[in-house]
């Protein structure tokens, strides 16, 4: 198997909902190509799972359209404006996609799912290896607990 970044599977769903060992957990996986569709269904299981789970939006009930519920996650300041930006395009040709309405090459798909993998590493991933990082500092008694 080749070590090209095309070789490695992209996790289908929210790092967070996965065991965090200090690297991504789907770098031995094979690849798996998945249509746009599909990158609209992670971002929609993604932003459900952060209503789910955010003590920031604690009582509030997701909006059931996704392009909705992103905007609504954007005012709240739960995701920065070029997060909300990036989910939303992906939303949008997803929704396109499973329509029907404007068929994707090979190289669009391909593109969607590196925005896709983008997204979640920005909600997910990196948010992860920060709280570790912090973790360690305060049981090392470098940094104060919160």
């Amino acid at each position: 198997m080749s070590n090209s970044p095309r070789q490695q599977s992209r996790a289908p769903f929210p790092i967070a909902l996965q065991t965090f060992s200090g690297r991504p957990p789907y770098v031995d996986a094979p690849i798996v190509m998945r249509p746009p569709e599909q990158s609209r269904k992670t971002i929609d299981v993604a932003s459900k799972h952060l209503y789910a789970t955010d003590a920031r939006l604690a009582g509030r009930n997701p909006a059931d359209a996704l392009r909705s519920r992103l905007k609504a996650l954007g005012d709240l300041k739960i995701l920065d404006e070029e997060i909300v930006e990036l989910a939303d395009v992906a939303a949008l040709d997803g929704n396109d996609a499973a329509h029907d309405i404007d068929p994707y090459t090979a190289g669009e798909a391909e593109a969607m799912e590196d925005l896709t993998a983008d997204l979640l590493d920005r909600l997910f991933v990196r948010p992860a290896k920060l709280a570790a990082v912090k973790a360690k500092q305060i049981a090392a008694g470098q940094r104060k607990p919160l």
